[in-house]
């Protein structure tokens, strides 16, 4: 008799309980938690032996829906596509873009460009727009004008404990 164990799925609980059933009754021994069970058409609740794939882990199914996927877009089965423009060529054409996938070079530079800049202040450390913080031209590091001079006040503070500290350390050397 075949267990279910409960696990994360994207569709109803039934479907991928009964595909696994139907694909340990075929295959005639009891699957592995880490296998996934594809439906060909797409169709979670369409469970015929010839509608289903056993695939032996998440990435191999992720790759069947990413093919499949690009195969009904573009007709090519291997071409990838792009994160931001969402069109589909050959891989060549495309860069990596860390875990978003691919993209062409010019939509990377494109996006770059139009991105807002969201800079932080790096006193309080909140998010701001660039017109919002003034620049330190000694530390190059942006802060709101009431960090700023919050900042230059600890600064002061700062300096005269070491002076402070340095008179005293000086005046203890002389004895």
């Amino acid at each position: 008799m075949f267990i279910y164990e409960a696990r994360r799925d994207n569709h109803n609980g039934t479907n991928t309980r009964k595909a696994r059933e139907i694909a340990t009754r075929v295959l005639g021994k009891s699957l592995p938690d880490s296998v996934e069970i594809h439906h060909v058409d797409g169709d979670p609740g369409n469970n015929q032996h010839s509608n289903l794939v056993i695939c032996e882990d998440c990435s191999y199914h992720q790759t069947l829906h990413a093919r499949t996927e690009a195969f009904l877009a573009c007709g090519n089965t291997n071409w990838k596509r792009c994160w931001i423009c969402k069109e589909y060529c050959d891989e060549n054409d495309l860069i990596p873009s860390g875990t978003r996938g691919f993209q062409h070079l010019e939509c990377g530079r494109q996006y770059h460009r139009d991105r807002p800049i969201q800079t932080f202040c790096c006193f309080c450390k909140e998010p701001d727009s660039p017109e919002n913080l003034q620049v330190n031209k000694a530390n190059g590091q942006a802060y709101h004008k009431a960090c700023a001079a919050q900042y230059r006040q600890i600064q002061r503070e700062d300096k005269a404990i070491r002076n402070l500290f340095n008179t005293l350390t000086t005046v203890k050397g002389g004895d």
